[in-house]
């Protein structure tokens, strides 16, 4: 089986690759990992395969009609739920219909496929509805399932799926990767921005595509230092960047995150990722009790981030809290 687009990870592909020579894919597979790390990318793949006229060593081509109608989202014989709402969550009604879709006979290939991504937003009735199928899952139809983490997965739909974690790509690998997802940029720079992307190519191809302006990590750097400021009044005008920019925030926020983590290392003499100025500040400025509470704030804020909470009462909150934490 072929991966293009699908770096890293080699147990996995091993894995995939033995099962798919083999003919014994499971019905099921569902694959965990953060995002920016290539579920869906994956996945995609896996479905672009299942329906793939080419020979199996050579699955998927790319270039055979069923592979072309694959990418461009006409498969008759691949459905991907569709999510509603603000958060995007897959409803029990979107779960009834592909059961129904799931129970007719492919139209062209051998099989039929259905991806459900972000498991981690279905709800636990949703999900219920979805492991009925799973129960008694007709023979010619694979299940493709991506969720962040698998403890927001049900365990019952966890018992009938095989379970694929993807880990973050060596620096490397996330240079040959970037070279060639995007070609035009220049590799010193992706060089240099390869130690604050933590292995995430997801992260590093958003990073470079940032053209003007300042960065998420200079962005962090500076909301750090002005957290250790007596005053609030440069918190605020740096919370005014993006408090109508949501994919913004998050990915501030992600940014915090390494900054707190490596300063907890820091003051335990642990190593750390980054080793940034801002992150040395925050060990040496906040007492160990005030720093452990920092993860757990940021954590909190990012799950009502992707709950779709009103953004401009989440960054307030957001900034009282982070300020209230460092004892300002």
């Amino acid at each position: 089986m072929l991966f293009p687009g699908f770096y890293g990870n080699a147990a996995v592909r091993d894995t995939l690759s033995a099962a798919w020579k083999a003919g014994r894919l499971p019905h099921a597979l569902l694959l965990q990992g953060e995002d920016g790390l290539g579920k869906y990318t994956l996945a995609s793949l896996l479905a672009q395969a299942a329906v793939c006229t080419a020979p199996r060593e050579q699955a998927p081509c790319g270039a055979c009609p069923a592979c072309i109608r694959c990418r461009a989202g006409s498969h008759p014989d691949i459905a991907v739920a569709q999510g509603s709402g603000k958060s995007g969550a897959v409803s029990i009604e979107e779960v009834r219909r592909l059961r129904l879709w799931a129970a007719k006979k492919p139209s062209e290939a051998k099989r039929r496929v259905i991806l459900f991504s972000h498991m981690e937003k279905m709800l636990p009735a949703a999900q219920n509805a979805l492991l009925k199928i799973l129960e008694e899952p007709p023979a010619d139809v694979l299940f493709l399932l991506t969720t962040v983490s698998a403890s927001a997965v049900l365990p019952t739909i966890q018992s009938r799926t095989q379970l694929l974690s993807l880990s973050p790509l060596s620096g490397e690998e996330l240079f040959v990767a970037a070279q060639e997802q995007a070609p035009k940029a220049d590799p010193t720079r992706i060089r240099s921005l390869i130690p604050s992307c933590a292995g995430n190519l997801g992260k590093l191809l958003h990073l470079l595509s940032e053209k003007e302006g300042e960065s998420a990590e200079e962005t962090a750097e500076k909301l750090t230092m002005a957290l250790l400021s007596p005053g609030e009044s440069e918190l605020m005008a740096l919370s005014s960047l993006f408090i109508k920019d949501r994919a913004r925030f998050r990915e501030i926020l992600l940014q915090l995150q390494w900054i707190a983590r490596d300063a907890c290392a820091l003051r335990l003499h642990a190593p750390v990722l980054f080793g940034s100025p801002a992150a040395a500040a925050l060990s040496e400025t906040l007492t160990r009790e005030r720093l452990i509470q920092l993860p757990d704030l940021l954590e909190t804020t990012l799950r009502y981030l992707d709950q779709n909470c009103n953004l401009t009462l989440l960054v307030t909150w957001f900034c009282a809290r982070l300020r209230t934490a460092a004892g300002r």
